[in-house]
């Protein structure tokens, strides 16, 4: 049954270390739980629906987008949180958009209007929006979040009066006017507007070119605006490099909170085994234990290997490769072996 239980496994990428934003709160397991503490994902969760403005920081690969997904998200769905999150995706935007404060606020309007207008959606997408409307009633029997769905549709009326309200302008000050309406309306409503930006971390690591100037350029500019101006709440998600930019760090001190997430060194067997379990049982549907596709001698060299400098998604990459070795070659387990020729593998 392992044979085939691993197959299984390897075929649904059950250990793939990259998942869309809107599936990341299903396989995280939260960093107060692996740690007995409230550090992490309780004072986020706190300092959102105290209408707070918060960094969460870390190195890449490190879970800043699996935190605040799994804490922003299920808020969304709860009509007692108060609270309205609006992703505002920068990470591939063109340059203008996250260099220019005009731009900036023109690219988070036509982020707004995206799902506001449903109309128009409608009219265009019929098929697809049946579809997501299913998807966030299963989202909301679950609680289970999600940030790039149209959470207008839980609130239709809140949709058509904010589409009323977005319009194309001219000059900046009317931009920032009709954000801060588009806040006010939210409000009247019951809900506060949170900002979320959570690819904001991945600027100075482009595998295309070095773009810190364009982070500098976010961080003196639309992000002034945004914490000082626009109202609202703010989640950003900061790669730990930014705070060496003086821009950076002086924008930050605008910011509520400063949210540091731990690396997983001090619990790395418990951590990683509790992480991979979760991914297992997401998968199968059942509460199989890890160990029972994986040797804890595996589970202790991938811990060894994520202590000697290995980010979570590295880490997730070598597992889900010794994965795909032991599919390969119909090992009944992921042994200690084939987690070595995975690393060996990641490092070479």
């Amino acid at each position: 049954m392992t044979v085939e239980l691993i197959e299984r496994l390897d075929r649904a990428g059950a250990f793939a270390p990259t998942r869309r934003f809107d599936d990341l709160d299903r396989f995280h397991v939260p960093f107060d739980q692996l740690f007995g503490d409230t550090d992490t994902e309780a004072r986020l969760r706190n300092l959102v629906t105290t209408h707070r403005r918060v960094a969460v920081c870390a190195q890449s690969g490190e879970g800043k987008s699996s935190v605040i997904s799994s804490v922003v998200g299920p808020l969304a769905l709860d009509p007692t949180s108060g609270v309205l999150p609006i992703r505002i995706p920068v990470g591939s935007a063109p340059d203008a958009t996250v260099t220019t404060t005009e731009g900036f606020l023109r690219h988070l309007l036509g982020a707004v209007l995206c799902w506001s207008d449903q109309n128009e959606l409608s009219r265009r997408q019929g098929r697809a929006i049946a579809k997501l409307k299913a998807e966030l009633q299963e989202r909301q029997e679950t609680c289970r979040g999600g940030l790039t769905l149209p959470l207008w549709f839980i609130s239709p009326d809140i949709a058509r009066e904010v589409s009323r309200t977005v319009r194309p302008f001219e000059t900046y000050s009317d931009h920032l006017a009709c954000v801060r309406r588009v806040v006010e309306v939210v409000g009247s409503w019951g809900r506060h507007v949170v900002f979320v930006l959570d690819d904001a971390d991945g600027w100075l690591r482009s595998a295309e070119r070095d773009r810190t100037e364009l982070a500098a350029a976010f961080f003196s500019g639309p992000f002034h605006a945004l914490v000082r101006e626009m109202g609202g709440g703010l989640v950003i998600a900061l790669h730990d490099d930014y705070l060496d930019m003086e821009d950076v760090r002086r924008a930050c001190e605008h910011l509520d909170g400063r949210i540091e997430l731990p690396r997983l060194d001090r619990v790395a067997v418990d951590g990683l085994r509790r992480i991979l379990e979760r991914r297992v049982s997401e998968v199968v549907g059942t509460d199989v234990r890890l160990t029972e596709v994986m040797e804890s001698t595996a589970i202790a060299r991938l811990a060894e290997g994520y202590r000697s400098g290995l980010n979570l998604r590295a880490a997730l990459r070598v597992a889900a490769t010794a994965l795909e070795h032991g599919q390969r070659n119909s090992a009944p387990t992921i042994t200690d072996g084939l987690m070595e020729l995975a690393l060996a593998q990641e490092l070479r």
